[in-house]
């Protein structure tokens, strides 16, 4: 029994010794979003304007819709307004209630639960000062139409009257609405920002290097040392010379790297195992050079690496914005 543990042990330390494999690290980038309008660029300040065209619903001035790269005044003399403009709304009320007696047998009043059904219509414009239309925000998630289902909770109190079981009524009502309404603002803001903003987005790259104890892999670590450095300056600073030049010395570590594979052989520096995952570093590192023809390459040669789906997309989205 000894003697196989022993033969096991010596067996396992002998594939890991020739077990090469990728190790990868987080990095987390900062980089400025695009709109995928661009607002004319002499369009600096901004207000608000909010208008119901249902009478029984007023809109908050508090919303507070905003764009991103953009100041809100109160003043006149704005560049462009936010127009929101809530076309219409419809409710539907389902009350189901049932009486309570004591034990025994009076009446007491009665208990309920309301069902209510929201739904609205509503517009959101980028206007010029002079109120000419500049923009429609989209909404991909629902257009302009949103509806929502609310069950308020069973009411505790007693209900001693029909009047009163229409004011807990038109509660759940109002509370629904509010609720809708706060949704609909909530994606209007996410939209607006989405569409016409300037922030910085964060991005999460999985970059690597190798791992085995029979090869070395100082170079690949260095290449990783590298791009590290380089990724905090892109997300302070931007893509400035010496973020290129970084960049590029990660680049010339990892396409000398391709030199040393060996497809199909376990016994090697860069297996199959690596590969994808320098493949996907060099995507990366063009993608933030800019250079989105060798970026989509090497990418795409990084099918087996799960974020290579969302790199290409945002590789398009760069190349259409350049564009």
């Amino acid at each position: 029994m000894k003697k196989v543990i022993f033969l096991i042990t010596i067996l396992s330390f002998f594939l890991d010794a020739h077990a090469q494999r990728a190790k990868t690290e987080k990095i987390i980038i900062l980089q400025d979003h695009i709109p995928q309008f661009k607002l004319p660029d002499h369009y600096k300040i901004f207000s608000n304007e909010y208008i119901s065209k249902d009478q029984n619903i007023e809109l908050q001035k508090d919303y507070l819709l905003h764009i991103d790269g953009f100041t809100k005044t109160h003043d006149s003399e704005s560049d462009f307004i936010i127009q929101f403009i809530l076309l219409n709304s419809k409710t539907t009320t389902k009350m189901t209630r049932k009486t309570t007696s004591s034990s025994s047998g009076k009446q007491l009043g009665m208990e309920g639960t309301f069902e209510v059904n929201a739904k609205t219509n509503f517009v959101c414009n980028i206007l010029s000062k002079d109120s000419m239309l500049i923009y429609r925000l989209k909404y991909p998630n629902y257009e302009d139409i949103r509806e929502i289902n609310y069950e308020s909770s069973s009411l505790n109190t007693n209900i001693r009257s029909e009047n009163e079981l229409k004011i807990k009524a038109r509660s759940a009502t109002e509370t629904a609405v509010k609720r809708l309404l706060n949704e609909v603002m909530k994606e209007t803001q996410i939209q607006l920002n989405k569409q016409l903003g300037y922030y910085k987005e964060e991005l999460e790259f999985e970059i690597a290097t190798g791992k085995g104890r029979k090869f070395n892999y100082n170079d690949l670590d260095n290449a990783l040392k590298s791009f590290r450095e380089a990724s905090i300056i892109y997300s302070k600073k931007g893509l400035t010379e010496n973020c290129k030049n970084m960049l590029n010395n990660s680049i010339e570590i990892w396409l000398s790297a391709l030199e040393d594979y060996q497809p199909n052989e376990r016994k090697v520096r860069i297996s199959d195992s690596i590969i994808p995952h320098i493949y996907f570093n060099l995507g990366v590192a063009y993608y933030l050079l800019e250079n989105y023809e060798e970026a989509t390459k090497y990418t795409m040669m990084a099918s087996d690496i799960k974020e290579t789906n969302s790199l290409i997309n945002r590789i398009k989205q760069r190349q259409k914005a350049a564009n």
